[in-house]
């Protein structure tokens, strides 16, 4: 339901695609749902990634596309992870730094 407020058809063939249906659910669950508001801020980021890999992927083969793609996601996703990561305690620092209670 999430993937519709990006008017996209999630395509039920990929196996990502019941990987996202499940952590939709194990969000909402836990009382942190994916909001339609949280998942198109997300998009256009997502987006921007998936488009940037994909004009990189070598189309000489089929072999060297899925080899491409393969490691890309292994390689990558543990770099974007990381990288949020680092940028979630910037930002969360910087956030905490800008509301403390200043002392008089």
């Amino acid at each position: 339901a999430a993937f519709a407020a990006l008017g996209r058809p999630l395509p039920a063939d990929l196996p990502a695609a019941a990987q996202l249906e499940q952590a939709l659910t194990d969000a909402e669950a836990a009382g942190l749902p994916m909001t339609d508001d949280r998942l198109c801020a997300y998009a256009p980021h997502i987006t921007a990634i998936a488009a940037y890999e994909i004009d990189r992927m070598p189309l000489d083969s089929p072999a060297a596309a899925i080899e491409y793609a393969v490691l890309g996601t292994v390689l990558y996703e543990p770099i974007l992870a990381a990288l949020r990561r680092i940028i979630h305690a910037e930002l969360t620092a910087q956030r905490l730094a800008d509301n403390a209670p200043s002392d008089m």
